[in-house]
């Protein structure tokens, strides 16, 4: 999945989502509220220190999940 199709999927702005991705924006509530429900995942699992790039590894594990 693409930054563009990520950022179509939770109706946001792909260079807003490259910068939260970078770690120079946080995400609204809303925003994060649609990234969870596009996701299907619980809010506390974009918050762990396991992986630096979380919204990413998700977005790829999805990818293949649906193909």
């Amino acid at each position: 999945m693409t930054q563009n199709e990520f950022a179509d999927a939770v109706s946001c702005d792909v260079k807003y989502i490259g910068d939260v991705e970078n770690g120079w924006f946080y995400p609204s509530s809303e925003l994060l509220e649609r990234i969870v429900g596009f996701l299907d995942i619980p809010v506390s699992f974009l918050f762990t220190d396991d992986e630096p790039s979380i919204v990413s590894a998700l977005c790829a594990e999805k990818q293949d999940i649906s193909t």
